[in-house]
């Protein structure tokens, strides 16, 4: 992740803006995804509480937010794990 501050003339407001590193965060995915539906849902229940997973070790706290709630949003679509 990236910050990236813009600073404007008066009245100086000063805007930070964050870049996730989408790369990581979609291979972070892919590999948590491929560990299966019923792990996935342990995943998101340990990524609420704070934990942070040996797959999201490399990850930023806001990036670990997204990949949680792109996990999630992935698990919505589910009604049962088989």
């Amino acid at each position: 992740m990236s910050v990236v501050r813009f600073h404007l003339r008066p009245p100086f407001f000063l805007y930070e803006v964050t870049i996730l590193d989408t790369r990581a965060i979609n291979h972070c995915i892919e590999q948590l995804c491929s560990d299966g539906c019923r792990t996935v849902n342990d995943y998101i229940m340990r990524l609420e509480s704070g934990e942070v997973l040996p797959q999201t070790s490399q990850l930023d706290k806001q990036e670990r937010l997204e990949v949680l709630r792109e996990l999630k949003a992935i698990m919505a679509v589910y009604k049962t794990c088989d």
